[in-house]
């Protein structure tokens, strides 16, 4: 029942984001596939058609791939994963530095962003190798014109660690924990990181 179950988020995605959309909030939305629902070869147009219909933009979403499940069936996906980056999705290696994935790999397929994974991010600071392995993959991604999303920053000190390797955007609990759609419209409203630098950041935590 996995396509089914994607479609069903993936609508009620859309719909949340088409009301953001319409009140003035300018947003976008990450949303996971399942390696399955690559097989589908209709998969770029039935999203289409779900966003479409919902006041969204193909542009709008990100679709993120688990990188250890992309490897195992890269090439029979290929063609459904092509077709949505030209609708206009962001596609997303998701938990990057878990799985396999080669520099071979990230040049062919039309990614636009890969997200390291939380054991590289948190407590990187206290572990040489881990912060490594987080400016290495910056790099890696920005060589190929991807933007890179720091996964699992919950500390202040993590913060800095990702902010100095040069990540494009920064995910967990040191920016916000999970909330619902209204109090989350709630948060985006009176947090502003622009009245903030670095320092003042790191002393409010």
């Amino acid at each position: 029942m996995i396509d089914l179950l994607t479609r069903s988020v993936f609508r009620a995605a859309s719909q949340q984001l088409g009301e953001w959309t319409r009140a003035g909030h300018d947003l976008s939305l990450s949303v996971n596939l399942s390696m399955d629902n690559l097989t589908q070869l209709d998969l770029p147009e039935v999203l289409t058609e779900i966003a479409v219909a919902a006041g969204t933009h193909p542009t709008q979403f990100t679709l993120e791939i688990t990188e250890s499940r992309f490897m195992q069936n890269a090439v029979a996906c290929l063609d459904v994963v092509t077709r949505l980056r030209l609708k206009g999705f962001g596609l997303s290696v998701d938990d990057f530095g878990t799985g396999y994935a080669t520099l071979e790999l990230l040049q062919q397929l039309p990614f636009t962003e890969l997200k390291v994974d939380r054991m590289f991010v948190h407590n990187a600071h206290d572990d040489p190798i881990a912060s490594a392995i987080l400016k290495s993959s910056v790099q890696l991604a920005h060589s190929l014109g991807m933007q890179v999303v720091a996964e699992g920053a919950e500390t202040a000190k993590d913060l800095q660690c990702v902010v100095e390797a040069g990540c494009d955007t920064i995910q967990g609990y040191v920016i916000a924990r999970p909330m619902d759609a209204v109090a989350f419209i709630e948060w985006k409203t009176t947090w502003d990181p622009a009245q903030y630098d670095l320092q003042q950041i790191l002393e409010i935590n």
